[in-house]
């Protein structure tokens, strides 16, 4: 599928003309457009904001807190570690 999106990136077609001509089916071919793009997007080291939200941490980080009392590993790569309690509600906020 990685050659097919290569040859649409050249082609200059879009993705609807591209997909059917090659008979993929359109939404098929739009999830690897963007499956591919954020692949791209993140070994560049370049990271949407899309579905990140800002949060208040509630007090700053000590020295005597270095050893992390819990850490998230989401899917994509990305590390959490808390250094301090937080509230249940706070890590749902992080995960949703």
């Amino acid at each position: 599928m990685f050659e097919l999106y290569e040859q649409w990136q050249s082609s200059g077609l879009n993705i609807k003309t591209f997909s059917k001509h090659h008979t993929i089916a359109t939404s098929t071919f739009y999830y690897w457009v963007k499956k591919f793009k954020n692949d791209d997007q993140r070994s560049k080291g370049i990271v949407s904001k899309q579905g990140f939200s800002e949060l208040s941490i509630p007090r700053p980080i000590s020295l005597a807190d270095q050893r992390a009392l819990a850490v998230i590993h989401f899917p994509c790569g990305i590390r959490l570690e808390f250094n301090y309690p937080v509230e249940a509600d706070f890590i749902k906020t992080l995960i949703q």
